[in-house]
Order: C-alpha cells, then sequence, then structure tokens
C-alpha cells in the first residue's frame, strides 16, 4: 500500500480510543486542539486558514463529518482563521465564541457564515459541554468592560478559557 505520512500515522483512528485524546495540532505559531472522547469529536481554535488541510485531513481519516462542538478562544487570525471553511463543510453540532465585538480581520467572516444559525453561544458566562464524565467548562472574562478598555489588547484580554475535566485530571486551555 502506499506510505502513510507522519500525520496520518499520528492523527489516525484517535476517535476510536475509549480515553480522552487531546491532540496539539500541528499548525505552526497557531492554535488549534482536537478533542475526541468516546465517539465525540470537538476542536479548541481552528489556527489560522492554511491549518483547514490539517483539521479536514484528521476528521477524513476519522470518518467524521460532523464536529460535536467548535470553541474559538477569541477572534485573532491564529485562532479562527479556519473557522469559515470548517463551517462550510462540516456539519458542527455547536458553536461557542467570546461575547465581544472584534475589529480583527477573522471575525466579520465569521460572523457572516454563522448569521441565523441557531447552534451558536456567545459565552458571557460559563457554559458546561458534557460528553459522558467528560466536562469542558467554558469561561468567559470577569470584568469584560474592564478588559475591552485596551484596543491593543483587547482580543488576547477577552479570550474564553477552557478548563476539560476527566475524573481526577484537569487541562486548562487560556
Amino acid at each position: 500500500g502506499r506510505r502513510q505520512e507522519p500525520a496520518e500515522r499520528n492523527y489516525r483512528e484517535i476517535g476510536e480510543n475509549e480515553d480522552l485524546v487531546i491532540a496539539s495540532m500541528n499548525v505552526g505559531k497557531a492554535d488549534c486542539s482536537i478533542l475526541a472522547y468516546q465517539g465525540s469529536f470537538g476542536l479548541i481554535d481552528t489556527g489560522t486558514k492554511d491549518a483547514y488541510d490539517l483539521i479536514d485531513m484528521v476528521l477524513s481519516l476519522n470518518h467524521k463529518q460532523t464536529v460535536d462542538y467548535l470553541i474559538i478562544t477569541h477572534y485573532d487570525k491564529d485562532h479562527v482563521g479556519s473557522a469559515v471553511k470548517l463551517l462550510q463543510n462540516y456539519n458542527v453540532k455547536r458553536i461557542y465564541l467570546p461575547a465581544y465585538i472584534s475589529g480583527k480581520s477573522g471575525y466579520s467572516p465569521l460572523q457572516a457564515e454563522i448569521e441565523g444559525n441557531k447552534n451558536v453561544v456567545y459565552v458571557s458566562e460559563d457554559e458546561l459541554i458534557t460528553v459522558n464524565d467528560l466536562t469542558i467548562r467554558v469561561i468567559p472574562p470577569k470584568e469584560p468592560e474592564v478588559l475591552q478598555a485596551d484596543p491593543d489588547q483587547m482580543d488576547n484580554n477577552m479570550s474564553l478559557m477552557c478548563m476539560v475535566t476527566l475524573k481526577n485530571r484537569r487541562f486548562l486551555y487560556d
């Protein structure tokens, strides 16, 4: 058969495992993680536009046409770059977004893509995503009016955090 690329070997059948798999995608100076647990697939951020091919490959290798949840921590292009293309090509059941208006280039295309989508949650208070005994607490910033005062740092300051908990293990994304 054909020779598998290292990325294919690393990401093949990650969703078949009953254990929690957190795959921090190799997308350069950007952020994108896939969380797979007992058949569910979710993403925290989508990297830059260039990350889409890797995300698509991982989902295809795992026979996924549906993403259970997509969490965008903030609207910088290295976090939201592949989100529009992902939404155009996959069924995303639930989308969690920070509850602020951004001047960043990734904001308007994403807002246009999700217009009218009833499965979007603008996170202004803690939200829980539950998959059996796995919980992901999506945590908005406290005191957003203070954090929005500095326009240069607003997007980073207004980032959502995610606390992933499975039994006695916790992982924090910020």
